[in-house]
Parts: C-alpha cells; structure tokens; sequence
C-alpha cells in the first residue's frame, strides 16, 4: 500500500470520528456505562499531559487554567442540558452550542498546530521538523496544554456529572411520550 494511501485512510477515518463527535454533541443520547468509561479515559489522559508538564512552570499554569475552564464549561453545560426518561431508560441532550463550541476549540487548535506538519508532509521534507525539535515544542507548548487539558476535563467532568445526575433521579425528568421524541 503507498503512503499516500495510509495517509488517505487515516484522515478518513479522524474526520469519521469528528463527524461522530459533531452529531453526539448536538443529539439526544442514553444515560449510561459508556459514559463512565469515557470520562474515565479523558481523565487518565487529562492527568498524563497535565503530568508531564508538572517541570515546566508555563505549560503548567496554562494547563491548570484549561482544566479549571473546562470544569466551569462543564458546569455551565450540565445546567444548560436536557434530562428526559422514557420507558425506565434515561437520556440527555447537551446543548447544542456548547458542544459544537468545544468542537470548535478543538478543530481550530488542531489546525493551527498541524498546519506546518502539513505543508512539510507536502513537500516531502518532513525530516527537518522532526530534527528541529517541532514536535517536542509542540508537546510543551502552553496554548495546545491548556486547549487539550481544558477539552479532557470538561470531557470527564461532563459525563461524570451527567451520569450522577442520570443515576441519581434529583432532576426534574421530562415524561413525553412516544411520538413527541425525536
């Protein structure tokens, strides 16, 4: 298979799972286990990057404030989200605009940090930028620590208190009926 192809491939398959992301963020979904084990990777993740910057006082103290912007994003969309429960089954639809915001977040950033990795794969002289030390800066870099360490933490907050809330029935449900669900 020519590296153009794998090339191909791969970023079919990061935009299939952006479009996945772009869809769940703005419908309705079920409250349940899956969300346990997604706020548990985003975590993990979260404490890893946030940890490897622990040396570094700058990317830490962006990191920090990603993570405390993303805790008050989750807060802020927890209040902003739908709870309804259907036939013993629980469901919540986020708010549209604050996903698609952090969908937003996350493409732009991405963009910008990949740009130049672009043009070098285009070229066919990605060498040097591996040489320079780009990619190392681009580890420690304070901006992408604090857009990635706000993205896990409002990730992990989010469904963990969705799924709280979901378990835990102190929310005012909505009852509908059959044909008034989309």
């Amino acid at each position: 298979m020519s590296h153009t192809l794998i090339t191909a491939a791969f970023f079919a398959l990061v935009l299939l799972q952006i479009y996945r992301y772009g869809r769940r963020s703005v419908s309705r979904q079920k409250v349940g286990p899956s969300l346990v084990l997604r706020a548990a990777i985003f975590a993990v993740i979260g404490v890893l990057l946030l940890a490897t910057d622990a040396a570094l006082p700058v990317p830490l103290a962006s990191g920090l404030a990603g993570v405390l912007a993303g805790a008050g994003l989750a807060w802020y969309g927890l209040r902003h989200t739908r709870f309804e429960r259907f036939e013993n089954v629980s469901y919540f639809t986020p708010s549209r605009y604050i996903g698609l915001g952090v969908l937003a977040v996350f493409l732009v950033r991405t963009a910008i940090e990949l740009a130049p990795i672009a043009s070098h794969l285009a070229t066919g002289s990605a060498g040097p930028m591996v040489q320079s030390g780009y990619l190392e800066h681009l580890a420690h870099n304070p901006v992408t620590a604090g857009t990635a360490l706000l993205l896990f933490s409002y990730f992990a907050l989010y469904w963990s208190a969705v799924m709280l809330a979901g378990s835990s029935g102190r929310l005012q449900w909505k009852s509908q009926r059959r044909d008034n669900l989309p």
